[in-house]
Order: C-alpha cells, then sequence, then structure tokens
C-alpha cells in the first residue's frame, strides 16, 4: 500500500511537469499490484527549516576545534555552512530537533498505514544538461529530514 504525501502534491514548488509524472507513476503502481492512496503529512512542509538549522550547527559544534585553527582549509561552501552553524543560538537548535521529532513521528504513524510513502523527490524537471551531469540535491523530502527509513528512485 502506497501513500502519496498530498502536501508535496499541492504545493505551488512542485512544478506541473513533476507533478504530472509522479501521478502517472500511480498507474504504473497500481498495474503492479499496489494501492495508492493520500496521506497527509502536515509538517513534511517544514522540514527544510529544521533539517538547514540541525546540518549547520551538529558539523559546526562537532568540528569547532579544527575549524578556529583550519578556517583555510575548508572548501568555501562548507566554510560558509559551519560558520553559520556556529551563529545559530541555542533556542533555534532546540526547535529544530523539536520539529523534527514531531515529523519524524508524523512519518512513523503514516507508515502504520502505508508500506511506502511516495512524494516528488526534485520541484523541477531535470533540464538536458542536469541528466548529464551529477544533481546537487538541495531539498531532500521527510523521508530523510525525520531520520525515517527513506529510498529515493
Amino acid at each position: 500500500k502506497i501513500g502519496v504525501i498530498t502536501e508535496f502534491m499541492e504545493s505551488d514548488l512542485v512544478e506541473p511537469k513533476v507533478r504530472q509524472v509522479v501521478t502517472d507513476s500511480f498507474a504504473t503502481l497500481m498495474e503492479l499490484g499496489a494501492t495508492v492512496d493520500e496521506v497527509s503529512v502536515p509538517l513534511s512542509m517544514d522540514a527544510g527549516v529544521a533539517s538547514a538549522v540541525l546540518l549547520s550547527v551538529e558539523p559546526a559544534l562537532a568540528q569547532q576545534a579544527w575549524l578556529k585553527e583550519h578556517i583555510q582549509d575548508y572548501g568555501h561552501d562548507v566554510r560558509n555552512l559551519l560558520l553559520t552553524g556556529s551563529l545559530i543560538p541555542a533556542q533555534a537548535y532546540y526547535k529544530a530537533q523539536q520539529l523534527r521529532t514531531m515529523l519524524r513521528q508524523q512519518v512513523l504513524d503514516s507508515l502504520k498505514k502505508f508500506d511506502v510513502l511516495h512524494c516528488p523527490l526534485l520541484e523541477r524537471a531535470l533540464s538536458r544538461e542536469l541528466k548529464t551531469r551529477p544533481l546537487p540535491v538541495k531539498s531532500p523530502h521527510p523521508d530523510w529530514r525525520s531520520y525515517s527509513p527513506a529510498c529515493s528512485i
């Protein structure tokens, strides 16, 4: 049984072409014997905020001493991530942990009714150029961010 996360399917962030491809995949899944139904994971659209905070604060703390002495050894992007994580207040980090816990519970509750949760992985369709080189994934969806079992295809 497959649960389609409605928040992603109804989001204005998802291009119509991507939404259509995901919707078309339901027919294939049903032909293979799956049942497909909608499921709501209300916090799924807020997962990016929690993820951004956690994924910058935690490595900044873990590499604090090294960062002070070897800041020049980090690439520009990693240096920005670690320095940003060093400046995020404890209250924001705590709230992000709470949000992650609540989101994870929503995902796990959904997985009591469904075997798999299905949603668009990317908001935009890939251009021909992007298909020939690795794609930077900027916004993993609730499965990754909630620290729940996940598979991206």
